[in-house]
């Protein structure tokens, strides 16, 4: 996140799959923390369950 670059990673919450994204937040939510991050393939920012 501090150097703002893309990244690609393995991510599984129901399936398990590569996105490539660009993180910019990381924070908590109800106990659970999240990275805020804008996907690149969807072009949206989404809250990714860590």
């Amino acid at each position: 996140m501090l150097k703002k670059e893309i990244i690609k990673i393995n991510y599984n919450r129901y399936e398990t799959q590569d996105k490539v994204i660009l993180p910019s937040k990381l924070t908590m939510m109800d106990g659970y923390w999240y990275c805020i991050a804008f996907d690149v393939d969807k072009k949206r920012v989404e809250n990714l369950p860590v």
